[in-house]
């Protein structure tokens, strides 16, 4: 790991431009904070609470967050050209992760902008990332493949809640006419629901600890760090994240 980062340093550290410069005024944090949106949303489904729950406009917009914040997830890891190296060495820097390996300003950073993780919950996420790794075989399914494919799912959820709500207007429209004494009362319309649900959990916080840990690498947090956690560190917790996200991708498979 430690190799492979000392490769790509240079182009990483040329972005440190990416500073943050007042506190919600920088990238990193707010794309973060749009996602803590969403985590919740994810707590409150994983906690039993249906999603008809929600209205159609509100999950809506949950998926359109979420699906702008994984898009920039995928985007700074290009920009520092780290999905490159992750399409090529992914599987082998999955199966070599250890919980000791992640930065221990990884939780802070997340905490800092409404996300309830703890130490367990990563150790979850490198125990599946490492799980599911296949250096010794073929992927059809690379990082920048699974980052395309989760923005394709989230859009496709956006539609359907989109369509939720025309749904909703056209039998509002016939009700009343209904109650004017213009026809018979009709049925309501069926709420369709997204399949991205099966995945959403692990998007959202693959997404969220991508973005923590490129802004690590980059300086754009005011939390101290080592050069090590500064490098190798957010690298192995970037790998995690990204791991994460096609993990969600493949529940979403079926796989």
């Amino acid at each position: 790991m430690a190799s492979l980062w000392e490769a790509h340093a240079p182009r990483v550290r040329a972005h440190g431009h990416w500073r943050r410069h007042g506190p919600f005024d920088d990238l990193f944090g707010y794309e973060l904070d749009r996602l803590a949106r969403s985590w919740r949303v994810v707590l409150a489904l994983d906690s039993g609470v249906d999603p008809g729950a929600f209205t159609d406009e509100f999950m809506r917009r949950t998926m359109q967050d979420t699906e702008q914040a994984v898009r920039r997830s995928s985007d700074v890891l290009r920009e520092v050209d780290l999905l490159p190296l992750l399409d090529r060495q992914y599987d082998l820097m999955a199966e070599h992760l250890r919980v000791a390996d992640l930065p221990p300003q990884e939780i802070p950073i997340l905490a800092a902008h409404g996300f309830d993780i703890n130490e367990n919950d990563l150790i979850r996420v490198i125990y599946r990332v490492r799980h599911t790794a296949h250096p010794n075989s073929h992927r059809e399914i690379t990082p920048s493949r699974a980052f395309s494919q989760a923005q394709e799912s989230l859009q496709e959820a956006q539609s359907i809640y989109a369509q939720n709500e025309a749904d909703q207007r056209q039998h509002a429209v016939a009700l009343a006419e209904a109650e004017g004494g213009q026809g018979r009362r009709p049925e309501p319309p069926e709420r369709r629901k997204p399949r991205v649900f099966k995945g959403l959990g692990q998007l959202v916080q693959g997404a969220a600890m991508t973005l923590a840990d490129v802004g690590l690498a980059v300086g754009a947090f005011p939390f101290p760090v080592s050069p090590e956690t500064q490098s190798w560190g957010a690298l192995a917790s970037i790998t995690a994240g990204v791991g994460s996200v096609m993990n969600g991708i493949g529940d979403l498979r079926g796989e």
